[in-house]
């Protein structure tokens, strides 16, 4: 059995690593299993990786959130598993098994370490904006696709948030640049996705932060680029429904790691989550969260233009 254990919050890369792991060994579709252990037992999931392929010479069994290899409070998981013995001494080629564990480090306890020495050990570190910017600049120099400045600066602003954004957008921007060579800022505005979480979350440290101009200007450009007024709005009260439910974390004794794994954020969120949640009080937030579900419902039943909330909203605060 050849084993792999995937670690890390680069979920992107998990996820492609895996496929490219069962391609490389020509494993189809029908032989290929995957188990998530927020909704399985481990010995379910582990029983299928102990049975021979039907069919085939190989097989594939992927395991989702396997949690117990990273987090003390999962080991039970592990401890009360059955098959996992089985596991140290399988020697068959038969089986690929992928564990995908969705953080950055793993337990080092004597029973895992023996275990880690039977696997290959791979790493996801989440690509910082600045990772994400060089791996751009080299898509784009293969490509041989060079683009004015001003249209470059948007684009690196629209997708370094995360991976996946980044990867999906620039194959999109690639293959209209195939019958398009010329590419300017206008381009980019109508192909390039409005990132609006991350946009959102920006804006809303800005107005936190009492940069009203600034975030009045990010607001306009997401406006400009066809971001409806009252999904921007939605996303402003998830935002900081978001706050109230970090401040209460916080209040319990929660640190930002455990924030970060609790609501499955990247760590420079989970940190200006914690600072905001810090340096404004419960009362002000609530207030704050009271006066964007008053525009929402004064969007919604016909008595003000959502684009004059939004703006309404921003100035205000």
């Amino acid at each position: 059995m050849t084993k792999y254990i995937l670690h890390g919050t680069d979920f992107f890369f998990i996820k492609n690593k895996t496929q490219q792991l069962i391609k490389e060994a020509g494993i189809d579709a029908f032989n290929e299993s995957h188990y998530d252990l927020d909704d399985v037992a481990l010995d379910t999931a582990l029983n299928d990786a102990l049975t021979i392929p039907f069919m085939a010479d190989k097989k594939a069994v992927v395991i989702k959130n396997a949690h117990f290899f990273a987090d003390t409070k999962a080991q039970a998981t592990f401890k009360e598993s059955e098959q996992f013995k089985f596991l140290m001494g399988e020697d068959s080629a038969e089986t690929i098994l992928i564990f995908q564990v969705p953080h950055q480090t793993l337990l080092k306890n004597k029973t895992y370490k023996a275990f880690y020495e039977t696997c290959e050990v791979i790493a996801a570190r989440s690509k910082t904006a600045a990772d994400l910017k060089g791996w751009v600049d080299r898509q784009l120099s293969k490509a041989q696709i060079n683009l004015p400045k001003d249209a470059y600066d948007v684009l690196i602003e629209r997708i370094t948030h995360d991976a996946e954004t980044a990867y999906h957008e620039l194959q999109k921007l690639l293959l209209y640049a195939v019958d398009t060579p010329h590419i300017d800022r206008d381009t980019i505005d109508r192909l390039i996705t409005v990132h609006l979480d991350d946009n959102v979350f920006t804006i809303m440290n800005l107005l936190m932060d009492g940069h009203k101009e600034a975030a009045f200007e990010r607001i306009q450009m997401m406006l400009s680029a066809k971001e409806d007024a009252l999904r921007i709005l939605s996303a402003f009260i998830n935002k900081f429904r978001e706050m109230v439910l970090t401040q209460s974390l916080v209040a319990s004794g929660m640190n930002q790691d455990g924030i970060q794994q609790y609501l499955n954020v990247k760590s420079g969120r989970a940190y200006y989550m914690m600072k905001n949640a810090r340096l404004y009080n419960r009362a002000y937030v609530e207030k704050i969260l009271k006066q964007l579900e008053t525009y929402d419902w004064k969007i919604k039943t016909g008595l003000m233009d959502k684009t004059l909330a939004l703006e309404m909203f921003v100035l205000g605060v």
